[in-house]
């Protein structure tokens, strides 16, 4: 039991702190990139840690959805409203609002241009096994692609189309395989069960391109590679790819 302050407060705070969480593991995974560590690794190790726990440290394009970008904001106001400056949470913010950005740059850097490009838009829900669609990363990574110039194809199981956008609707497909027929590269913008079965040896047939991008790192690798495809996850490092990174001093570690 407690007072209607302290109860309102935790309220918010759980879900701004899980936020927080999915951000901050958000930038270790951009930084896994450039220093070319393994973001599942990174994860698991500190994970393994009681202090911090493993949950929610999953990276992808940011959380959408109906609390956290809700209570993120409340709490935001909360603060302002007393005149407290609430740091670290607007950083989780602003983290979360260009996250998404890291699928646009990657489909830019490997294939030269988004402009002329078609590309494959899997999930439009905020989350597998729903059809809510309240800030989804997905739309994002749609709008953007459409300004560049790219032909957007889009594909959910669970979506309902007269609940979408305008600019939305128009590159929704009636089935998988209309939207991945003649893609330069797809895109995997939800955590859905759908895409982990998804046969990538008749994709990759269809496809014009070879490049999947996994934005909630859902799908095995090794599959998606065997299929004679591209496969980038966010903060996942490329097949081969060496560690760029100075050796820590002293060499040994713990």
């Amino acid at each position: 039991m407690t007072d209607p302050v302290s109860a309102m407060t935790i309220k918010y705070v759980a879900n701004c702190f899980l936020a927080t969480k999915i951000s901050f593991v958000n930038e270790v995974a951009n930084l896994c990139e450039r220093l070319g560590a393994d973001v599942d690794a990174v994860t698991q190790g500190i994970g393994l840690d009681s202090r911090i726990g493993s949950k929610f440290l999953q990276p992808g394009i940011g959380f959408g959805g109906s609390c956290f970008p809700k209570d993120t904001v409340g709490l935001l106001h909360v603060a302002r409203s007393v005149g407290y400056d609430f740091r670290v949470l607007a950083s989780a913010v602003a983290v979360n609002e260009h996250q998404y950005k890291v699928v646009l740059d990657h489909l830019a850097s490997r294939l030269g241009s988004l402009q002329g490009k078609v590309v494959a838009v899997l999930g439009l829900a905020f989350k597998g096994g729903t059809d809510d669609t309240r800030e989804t990363r997905s739309f994002p990574i749609v709008r953007g692609l459409l300004s560049a110039g790219s032909e957007v194809r889009s594909y959910d199981t669970y979506v309902v189309r007269t609940r979408l956008p305008g600019d939305v609707v128009t590159t929704m497909q009636g089935s998988l395989a209309a939207c991945v027929a003649g893609a330069d590269a797809v895109v995997i913008a939800n955590d859905a069960a759908d895409w982990a079965t998804v046969d990538w040896k008749s994709v990759a047939h269809v496809m014009k391109g070879t490049l999947i991008v996994d934005g909630r790192n859902t799908l095995d690798a090794d599959l998606v590679l065997e299929a004679g495809l591209e496969y980038w996850g966010v903060g996942r490092p490329d097949p081969g790819k060496l560690w760029v990174g100075l050796p820590p001093q002293g060499g040994k570690t713990s």
